[in-house]
Formats: structure tokens, C-alpha cells, sequence
């Protein structure tokens, strides 16, 4: 799972699964839409599609 995770193949926070990883770690579209600007800090946005 974590392996997943540093690879953007799954959200950092919520674990929902993408259908292409993203190759560094990534927040799904709802954690990134529900985070804080600070939350945000340090975080990447998902661009690929959710799977």
C-alpha cells in the first residue's frame, strides 16, 4: 500500500485507487476539494482518472 501511495497510484489521504499512476504522490479530486489551502502545502493534485 504505501509502495501505492509514493507512486500516485492511490490517493495519500483516502486510499482511492487511480486508474494510471501519477509516478509521485497525489491527493484524489474530493480530499484536494475538502482540503485547507494549508492542507494543500506540499501536496500534488490527481490528474489522472479515479479507478
Amino acid at each position: 500500500m504505501a509502495d501505492m501511495i509514493m507512486d500516485g497510484g492511490m490517493c495519500e489521504w483516502c486510499d482511492v485507487v487511480f486508474r494510471v499512476d501519477h509516478d509521485y504522490p497525489v491527493l484524489c479530486k474530493h480530499c484536494w476539494d475538502n482540503a485547507t489551502p494549508e492542507e494543500r502545502e506540499g501536496h500534488q493534485k490527481a490528474i489522472h482518472k479515479e479507478g
